[in-house]
């Protein structure tokens, strides 16, 4: 009886083997041959499931959205995390997307080295772009739940200015970590939580008609 391969399955392994690599020796170490080392592979069995470099990024860089996701679906599911405190949850969210951990970290710095590719190559924009989309849809939800009274305005103008707030702190924690350590990107989105929490920015501080959000990391796994 032929052995049957789950394909799915192994293009999956291959995603965390190229992370591993990240992990260990940045974007630039990852190969198609470094890759095949990691997973134990042959790097003809590897070319089989991506047959370029590229390819085996991207499909990191979409493994690491789906990650990040699959990080913030149990905070949603779990209403004993934050006990029953919009604030505390959301922080809690925020972290899971924010690279204090290895995973997120890896996503983070994919996300990094992809944003020179988004500039020219239509397939890297648009993974960018759909994580960029799931992740400001992720702050709109936040920050509906921060605010109250809800105001169409003021949630579509905090929304972005979250989102943009994290793209940032993420970014700097991965390439000026001396700057951006774990517990300052912790306390800057605490502090910025609570800040939309406690109420809209004064009359005439923001700008009207925000209606798009910032790209940003996914997940991100990021």
């Amino acid at each position: 009886m032929p052995k049957i391969v789950d394909h799915e399955a192994r293009r999956a392994e291959l995603a965390r083997a190229v992370w591993r690599v990240v992990q260990r020796e940045g974007v630039a170490a990852v190969s198609v041959r470094a890759t095949a080392q990691e997973a134990g592979w042959s790097p003809g069995t590897v070319q089989h499931y991506f047959s370029t470099r590229d390819q085996m990024l991207e499909f990191a860089m979409e493994t690491a959205i789906a990650a990040g996701a699959g990080r913030v679906e149990p905070l949603l599911a779990d209403d004993a995390h934050a006990d029953g405190d919009p604030v505390t949850a959301a922080v809690g969210i925020l972290e899971s997307l924010a690279p204090l951990d290895g995973d997120s970290r890896v996503a983070t710095e994919l996300w990094v080295a992809f944003l020179a590719r988004v500039l020219v190559d239509e397939r890297a924009r648009a993974i960018e772009n759909r994580g960029a989309d799931e992740l400001a849809d992720e702050c709109r939800r936040l920050v509906t739940s921060l605010c109250h009274p809800p105001d169409d305005e003021q949630i579509e103008f905090e929304a972005v200015r979250l989102h943009a707030l994290l793209d940032g702190v993420s970014l700097m924690a991965v390439t000026r970590p001396g700057r951006m350590p774990p517990e300052r990107v912790r306390e800057i989105l605490r502090r910025h939580v609570a800040q939309i929490a406690s109420g809209p920015a004064p009359a005439g501080s923001r700008p009207h008609g925000v209606r798009t959000a910032v790209s940003g990391p996914r997940g991100r796994s990021r």
